[in-house]
């Protein structure tokens, strides 16, 4: 009985993501790295949870757009279509959580 995810496809497929990120190398400083976690956790700590998750998505955004930038371009191999995918989603759903976050109900 064949698979409907394409079996033996499938198996070679993920082996190649597996591959691909494996293959790849994200470099964060570590001062960056604890003022981060010192703010979100202060947000987090003192009940600013919409604060604290917009910085938390601040700065994943930021250390995978910004200070990657090169091996971002690496990654997709210099097409400039994925590059601003990346730049339009991240923006388009930063946008939609700083409107969502601050127009929705108050936490009681």
């Amino acid at each position: 009985m064949k698979s409907y995810l394409g079996g033996d496809r499938m198996i070679e497929y993920l082996s190649s993501l597996h591959q691909f990120f494996l293959g790849k190398e994200f470099i964060v400083p570590l001062w960056e790295f604890i003022v981060y976690a010192v703010i979100t956790s202060s947000c987090l700590l003192l009940g600013k949870h919409r604060i604290g998750l917009i910085i938390a998505y601040g700065g994943v955004f930021y250390w995978g757009f910004i200070l990657n930038y090169y091996n971002f371009l690496d990654m997709l191999n210099s097409t400039a279509y994925g590059f601003q995918l990346y730049v339009l989603f991240g923006c388009s759903m930063l946008i939609i959580a700083v409107v969502g976050f601050f127009t929705g109900p108050k936490d009681g």
